[in-house]
């Protein structure tokens, strides 16, 4: 499956760190793939963190999150 992020699929990450690690590529392109990755993925983990919050700030203690079937 390839996921489309910021102009860059996974498959050329996947490449650009084979190229890196075989010699190929240099370790800067490696650096900036990797700070490219780390922004989109705080950034989904904060929005995955506000979405809990709102969900749990309607229950009371002690009440659990049931699991959609």
């Amino acid at each position: 499956m390839t996921l489309k992020r910021n102009s860059i699929t996974e498959s050329e990450d996947d490449q650009i760190e084979r190229e890196t690690f075989s010699g190929k590529r240099s370790i800067d392109d490696l650096k900036e793939m990797m700070r490219c990755r780390d922004r989109a993925t705080q950034e989904a983990a904060r929005q995955a963190l506000v979405l809990a919050r709102t969900e749990t700030s309607g229950r009371g203690l002690g009440q659990t999150i049931k699991a959609p079937n």
